[in-house]
């Protein structure tokens, strides 16, 4: 295996390649159903592929929950806060930033015009709005913020799990309600926060935490989780017809609903992905190497498809399938090359991406 510390859960660096691929996937298919009929098929699949890898980035919230945790807890000499956050602002601070400068002049140069103003840019900076997908590393700085408190409130028995993870849903639809009564109207921007993702942070808290209870998990425990998840799915899918329409939708509803799917998913592609980790296969050798560079290629990818998408139109309905498979391969492939690249330099590996 690609990942022997004892630090490291070989079920979550495969978790990563799974989520790094779905990402570019949701980018992908965004700009390709608009070149599509709404009455076709074509339409219909890349619709449901798109609402159905939404859980990428929650996933990669759950993720990082877990990890944190697992090895704050897991590491006895662990030094003192303080060195942490030092730590934390190595890893993550620094390339969000270079990475923020980086997208924030090429959105000037070629969106944007150099007429903007210092307000925009510095909204750009803190919420992570330099470029679409940034969004994602301001919600891990909140994380790393905001994890000491995190630890503080999970509870050390097993057996107050439930009570956890009611109260952690219930909070969760408390933060809805005053968002989409007070805050919205002011601040339309609520997947920038990270307590709108609650349910993913809670689960990846209490597994990281009771890392023992999640090694005794097994499909025979989360079973009825399966045809949750699968319902939970079609009816997203089905409540997203009318929202890409641009028509109405009870948006309770359709965020619960995303609340189930992709807190569900992202435990059962977990579970998958710890019993992917004991087969020696090329499957799980080149999920693990995707994911240790998935970092990298989240952070270059945007630039890749959008310069592919200036070079190359899809053209005929004849070729569309060709040329989106074809474009998906390409930018998954280049930006993992671009950033295996930069990994082979250290120094520039060490602001860039954030690795030692």
């Amino acid at each position: 295996m690609a990942v022997k510390s004892v630090f490291r859960l070989p079920e979550l660096d495969l978790l990563r390649g799974i989520a790094i691929l779905a990402v570019i996937l949701i980018h992908f298919t965004g700009p390709a159903i608009r070149q599509l009929s709404l009455t076709s098929y074509a339409y219909d699949f890349y619709l449901a592929l798109n609402r159905l890898t939404q859980f990428a980035v929650p996933c990669f919230i759950f993720i990082s929950a877990f990890a944190l945790t697992y090895r704050n807890k897991t590491r006895k000499g662990l030094p003192s806060w303080g060195q942490f956050y030092r730590q934390r602002v190595n890893r993550i601070l620094i390339p969000y930033f270079l990475w923020s400068c980086f997208y924030a002049l090429y959105r000037l140069l070629s969106h944007e015009g150099t007429s903007i103003f210092l307000k925009k840019i510095i909204y750009w900076f803190v919420l992570g709005k330099s470029f679409y997908h940034l969004y994602f590393l301001v919600l891990i700085i909140q994380l790393s913020l905001l994890l000491p408190l995190f630890l503080f409130f999970i509870p050390r028995q097993r057996e107050k799990g439930l009570l956890f993870f009611v109260l952690t849903w219930g909070i969760q639809v408390g933060i809805y309600w005053v968002n989409r009564l007070f805050i919205y109207a002011h601040f339309p921007y609520p997947a920038t926060i990270l307590l709108w993702y609650l349910p993913l942070v809670g689960l990846g808290l209490w597994l990281g935490w009771h890392i023992k209870d999640w090694q005794k998990l097994n499909l025979k425990v989360l079973w009825p989780f399966i045809p949750l998840v699968i319902l939970s799915g079609y009816l997203y899918v089905q409540q997203s017809y009318p929202v890409f329409a641009g028509q109405k939708v009870n948006t309770f509803y359709y965020q619960i609903l995303w609340y189930i799917y992709v807190t569900g998913l992202s435990l059962l592609l977990l579970l998958f992905c710890r019993f992917l980790a004991y087969q020696s296969s090329r499957l799980t050798r080149f999920l693990i190497t995707l994911g240790l560079s998935s970092f990298g290629i989240y952070l270059i990818h945007p630039l890749i498809l959008e310069l592919w998408q200036r070079w190359f139109h899809f053209g005929q309905p004849l070729y569309f399938h060709l040329a989106f498979w074809a474009g998906y391969i390409l930018v998954v492939g280049f930006s993992w090359w671009l950033t295996r690249l930069i990994e082979r330099y250290p120094l520039v590996s060490k602001y860039l991406l954030g690795t030692k």
